[in-house]
């Protein structure tokens, strides 16, 4: 035995190079099958492997398009009352202008008016006309307010009939 051993012993010491290129490709072979390769996993934060991690990034990736379908939901929720706040806005000051126009002129028709009677040229036909200008206007307003009013009312219904349908 000790004659195997030792023809053994010498046959590797004189190709301890190519002996020695076996070991290591052994190794390096049998090392990489037998190993598996893993990462952490994005949902369970453990070391996982490929079929694993494939679930866990598909659970994260269907999470993350639920999440973007809520944000763009929003967006456009935000962006629906933005214009309509926009709408409001601008009706706002047309009517503020439309009021202080009819109440400039309302001013304008009055101060007419006092002028003529300070000045001791009242007659009835510039009273007359006075008033009617100012009833006139008086009731311009309360015609435009009352259809605000209803226009308002109507939208209102709309938008509920939109978000419960």
């Amino acid at each position: 035995m000790t004659d195997v051993l030792h023809k053994a012993l010498k046959w590797i010491d004189h190709n301890r190079y190519l002996v020695t290129a076996i070991v290591l490709s052994s190794v390096l072979i049998f090392g990489v099958v037998g190993c598996h390769s893993a990462v952490v996993g994005p949902v369970s934060g453990k070391l996982v492997g490929r079929s694993q991690y494939d679930q866990e990034v598909l659970t994260v990736v269907g999470e993350l398009e639920a999440e973007r379908q809520a944000a763009l939901s929003s967006v456009e929720a935000f962006n629906v009352r933005a214009e309509t706040v926009q709408r409001q806005i601008e009706a706002g000051y047309d009517e503020l202008d439309r009021q202080d126009k009819i109440r400039g002129e309302i001013l304008q028709t009055v101060g007419g008016v006092i002028t003529e009677a300070a000045q001791g040229r009242l007659d009835p036909v510039n009273v007359a006309t006075g008033a009617m200008t100012i009833a006139a206007a008086l009731l311009g307003i309360g015609a435009v307010a009352d259809n605000r009013r209803k226009n308002a009312v109507i939208e209102r219904l709309k938008t509920e009939a939109d978000t419960s349908g």
